[in-house]
């Protein structure tokens, strides 16, 4: 028995008392049909068990009745492509597989039907572009990984369509020059990286004044994916002292040396999942 049915079978074990149609049971070697129910009648799965692997296609429910899930297994492993949907009903999200790995192309929606997310799998390792987009159907950010590593050209984009970051990695590292943008197309961050090591650094407000110049100032920045901003004192290249975290009330929320560590490049860390 795979590891999905494992996990499903003791989460209901351990809230429902259940029910088990099983077909076929003469013999251990000779693929069977396996049937389970929810509590209120409804299927919680179908599909076939050999060798006490899950085989063949197999169709996993919510609880409400709606589906879940569809695919294939083989020996136990996902193989081809599977389907997912939400508990409300829609398409989720469409993956291949090869021995039960991620093998090929994914797509993710919201659960608005929009587009969601695009990719592509080589062996398990995200590969290729990948792209991610808003419910609206916005284009949020490109990115181009190999071998489960960022590699390539990063773009981010606002919502209006205007570019919000662009930058390049290399092997999983940012490289060359990167480079973020305010929402009203004002530069707001320029950053030479070669190596791993951080060779130049200019930031601006957004009314295009200079915050930090040639790696040294006082700096401001909204935090990506809140409303709050981050001060502090770059020297060197380097953050140096306690630096604050302040919520879009200009409260005080946080003041350690870590909160640096806040600031990134929008939309890259959604990709890391």
């Amino acid at each position: 028995m795979g590891p999905r049915l494992k996990k499903k079978y003791k989460q209901l074990l351990d809230r429902y008392f259940l029910v088990i149609i099983m077909f076929g049971m003469g013999c251990t070697n000779d693929q069977h049909e396996v049937k389970e129910y929810y509590p209120n009648g409804n299927l919680f799965y179908l599909g076939f068990i050999k060798d006490n692997l899950e085989e063949g296609t197999w169709t996993y429910w919510y609880e409400n009745g709606q589906k879940e899930e569809k695919g294939d297994y083989k020996q136990g492993k996902k193989e081809g492509l599977w389907k997912y949907w939400f508990e409300g009903g829609g398409l989720r999200k469409k993956a291949s597989y090869e021995e039960g790995l991620h093998d090929g192309a994914y797509e993710e929606y919201h659960s608005n039907g929009q587009i969601k997310e695009t990719g592509f799998f080589t062996d398990g390792q995200k590969d290729s572009q990948w792209c991610q987009w808003s419910k609206g159907g916005k284009l949020l950010a490109k990115v181009n990984f190999r071998k489960g590593l960022f590699h390539g050209e990063m773009k981010s984009f606002y919502e209006t369509g205007s570019i919000s970051a662009y930058g390049i990695y290399k092997e999983g590292k940012m490289d060359s020059l990167w480079t973020s943008w305010y929402s009203n197309g004002n530069m707001a961050m320029v950053l030479k990286v070669e190596k791993g090591q951080q060779l130049f650094l200019s930031i601006w407000d957004s009314l295009g004044n200079y915050q930090v110049e040639n790696g040294e100032g006082t700096f401001y920045y909204p935090v990506q994916g809140e409303k709050g901003i981050v001060k502090g004192q770059i020297k060197q290249m380097k953050p140096i002292g306690k630096w604050q975290y302040y919520d879009d009330h200009a409260n005080l929320v946080a003041e350690d040396s870590l909160i640096y560590s806040l600031i990134k490049f929008p939309s890259i860390e959604s990709f890391k999942k």
